[in-house]
Protein backbone atom coordinates (compact mmCIF):
# COMPACT_ATOMS: atom_id res chain seq x y z
CA UNK A 1 0.00 0.00 0.00
CA UNK A 2 2.85 2.41 0.83
CA UNK A 3 4.34 1.86 -2.63
CA UNK A 4 1.13 3.08 -4.26
CA UNK A 5 1.21 6.32 -2.21
CA UNK A 6 4.91 7.00 -2.62
CA UNK A 7 5.05 6.43 -6.37
CA UNK A 8 2.59 9.24 -7.33
CA UNK A 9 4.24 11.58 -4.80
CA UNK A 10 7.68 10.93 -6.30
CA UNK A 11 6.31 11.43 -9.80
CA UNK A 12 4.92 14.84 -8.82
CA UNK A 13 8.17 15.90 -7.18
CA UNK A 14 10.36 14.77 -10.06
CA UNK A 15 8.14 15.88 -12.94
CA UNK A 16 6.57 18.87 -11.26
CA UNK A 17 2.83 18.82 -10.91
CA UNK A 18 1.13 22.00 -11.97
CA UNK A 19 -2.51 22.80 -12.32
CA UNK A 20 -3.43 23.98 -15.76
CA UNK A 21 -6.58 25.95 -16.17
CA UNK A 22 -8.08 28.05 -18.86
CA UNK A 23 -7.97 31.76 -18.08
CA UNK A 24 -9.51 34.68 -19.95
CA UNK A 25 -7.97 38.11 -19.27
CA UNK A 26 -10.42 40.56 -17.69
CA UNK A 27 -10.28 43.76 -19.70
CA UNK A 28 -13.80 45.09 -19.41
CA UNK A 29 -15.63 46.74 -16.53
CA UNK A 30 -12.42 47.31 -14.58
CA UNK A 31 -10.57 50.30 -13.11
CA UNK A 32 -6.84 50.54 -12.46
CA UNK A 33 -3.81 52.77 -12.09
CA UNK A 34 -1.23 52.47 -14.84
CA UNK A 35 2.40 53.39 -14.38
CA UNK A 36 3.57 54.09 -17.90
CA UNK A 37 7.16 54.30 -19.14
CA UNK A 38 7.15 55.54 -22.73
CA UNK A 39 10.55 56.34 -24.24
CA UNK A 40 11.86 56.93 -20.69
CA UNK A 41 9.07 59.45 -19.94
CA UNK A 42 7.04 58.42 -16.90
CA UNK A 43 3.26 58.81 -16.52
CA UNK A 44 0.79 57.94 -13.79
CA UNK A 45 -2.66 57.33 -15.26
CA UNK A 46 -6.04 56.38 -13.77
CA UNK A 47 -7.99 54.26 -16.21
CA UNK A 48 -11.25 52.43 -16.68
CA UNK A 49 -12.45 50.07 -19.34
CA UNK A 50 -16.23 49.96 -19.46
CA UNK A 51 -18.39 48.47 -22.22
CA UNK A 52 -15.37 48.31 -24.51
CA UNK A 53 -14.43 51.99 -24.03
CA UNK A 54 -11.01 52.91 -22.64
CA UNK A 55 -10.90 56.06 -20.48
CA UNK A 56 -7.56 57.49 -19.35
CA UNK A 57 -6.89 60.40 -17.00
CA UNK A 58 -3.28 61.54 -16.50
CA UNK A 59 -2.19 62.35 -12.93
CA UNK A 60 1.55 62.76 -13.52
CA UNK A 61 3.60 64.44 -14.77
CA UNK A 62 2.08 67.51 -13.18
CA UNK A 63 2.33 69.63 -16.34
CA UNK A 64 -0.31 67.46 -18.07
CA UNK A 65 -2.34 66.54 -14.98
CA UNK A 66 -6.00 66.38 -16.01
CA UNK A 67 -5.40 65.34 -19.62
CA UNK A 68 -8.25 62.93 -20.46
CA UNK A 69 -8.42 60.48 -23.34
CA UNK A 70 -11.51 58.43 -24.23
CA UNK A 71 -11.28 55.70 -26.86
CA UNK A 72 -13.90 53.33 -28.21
CA UNK A 73 -14.19 51.26 -31.39
CA UNK A 74 -15.27 54.31 -33.40
CA UNK A 75 -14.00 57.50 -31.76
CA UNK A 76 -11.19 59.12 -29.86
CA UNK A 77 -11.76 62.17 -27.68
CA UNK A 78 -9.00 64.12 -25.95
CA UNK A 79 -9.58 66.91 -23.42
CA UNK A 80 -7.19 69.20 -21.61
CA UNK A 81 -7.91 72.46 -19.78
CA UNK A 82 -11.22 73.02 -21.55
CA UNK A 83 -9.94 72.24 -25.03
CA UNK A 84 -11.26 69.09 -26.66
CA UNK A 85 -10.51 67.18 -29.82
CA UNK A 86 -12.70 64.48 -31.39
CA UNK A 87 -11.67 62.12 -34.17
CA UNK A 88 -12.70 58.91 -35.84
CA UNK A 89 -10.31 56.22 -34.57
CA UNK A 90 -9.65 55.03 -38.12
CA UNK A 91 -8.41 58.49 -39.14
CA UNK A 92 -5.52 58.20 -36.65
CA UNK A 93 -2.21 56.85 -37.93
CA UNK A 94 -1.89 53.10 -37.45
CA UNK A 95 0.95 53.56 -34.94
CA UNK A 96 -0.84 56.24 -32.85
CA UNK A 97 -0.64 55.18 -29.19
CA UNK A 98 -4.38 55.65 -28.59
CA UNK A 99 -5.33 53.45 -31.52
CA UNK A 100 -2.66 50.87 -30.74
CA UNK A 101 -3.70 50.53 -27.07
CA UNK A 102 -7.36 50.15 -27.97
CA UNK A 103 -6.55 47.53 -30.61
CA UNK A 104 -4.37 45.60 -28.14
CA UNK A 105 -7.13 45.60 -25.50
CA UNK A 106 -9.56 44.42 -28.17
CA UNK A 107 -7.15 41.69 -29.32
CA UNK A 108 -6.43 40.44 -25.78
CA UNK A 109 -10.12 40.39 -24.85
CA UNK A 110 -10.76 37.72 -27.49
CA UNK A 111 -8.16 35.29 -26.18
CA UNK A 112 -8.41 32.34 -23.80
CA UNK A 113 -5.19 30.91 -22.47
CA UNK A 114 -4.17 27.85 -20.54
CA UNK A 115 -1.87 28.95 -17.73
CA UNK A 116 0.30 26.73 -15.63
CA UNK A 117 2.73 29.28 -14.23
CA UNK A 118 2.29 31.77 -11.42
CA UNK A 119 1.25 34.40 -13.98
CA UNK A 120 -0.10 34.09 -17.49
CA UNK A 121 1.37 35.57 -20.63
CA UNK A 122 0.05 36.50 -24.04
CA UNK A 123 2.43 37.39 -26.83
CA UNK A 124 0.44 38.91 -29.64
CA UNK A 125 0.68 41.23 -32.59
CA UNK A 126 -1.51 44.15 -33.60
CA UNK A 127 -0.88 46.47 -36.55
CA UNK A 128 2.51 44.75 -37.13
CA UNK A 129 3.62 45.60 -33.57
CA UNK A 130 4.33 42.77 -31.13
CA UNK A 131 3.19 43.03 -27.51
CA UNK A 132 3.69 41.00 -24.35
CA UNK A 133 0.81 41.05 -21.84
CA UNK A 134 1.16 39.51 -18.36
CA UNK A 135 -1.91 38.84 -16.22
CA UNK A 136 -2.71 37.04 -13.00
CA UNK A 137 -4.30 33.57 -12.83
CA UNK A 138 -7.49 35.44 -11.86
CA UNK A 139 -7.35 37.26 -15.23
CA UNK A 140 -6.37 40.71 -13.88
CA UNK A 141 -3.80 42.73 -15.85
CA UNK A 142 -0.28 43.05 -14.41
CA UNK A 143 1.85 44.48 -17.22
CA UNK A 144 2.04 45.28 -20.92
CA UNK A 145 5.32 45.58 -22.79
CA UNK A 146 5.70 46.79 -26.37
CA UNK A 147 9.41 46.76 -27.16
CA UNK A 148 8.95 48.05 -30.73
CA UNK A 149 7.87 51.46 -29.43
CA UNK A 150 9.66 51.37 -26.05
CA UNK A 151 6.43 51.26 -24.00
CA UNK A 152 6.03 49.52 -20.63
CA UNK A 153 2.89 49.65 -18.49
CA UNK A 154 2.54 48.28 -14.96
CA UNK A 155 -1.02 47.91 -13.65
CA UNK A 156 -1.93 48.39 -9.97
CA UNK A 157 -5.03 48.94 -7.85
CA UNK A 158 -7.04 46.83 -10.29
CA UNK A 159 -10.71 46.59 -9.30
CA UNK A 160 -13.75 45.13 -10.98
CA UNK A 161 -16.60 47.54 -11.65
Amino acid sequence: MKKFLILPLLFCIICGCSQKRQVKPILNNIAFTALVDYNSDKYNVDATITDGALNLSVNEPEKINGFVLQIDKNDVKAEYKGISYDSDINSLPQAAIARLLFNIVDDISDKNLVCSNENCEIIGEVDDIQYNFIFSPAGLPLSLNIEDINLKIEFSNVTLK
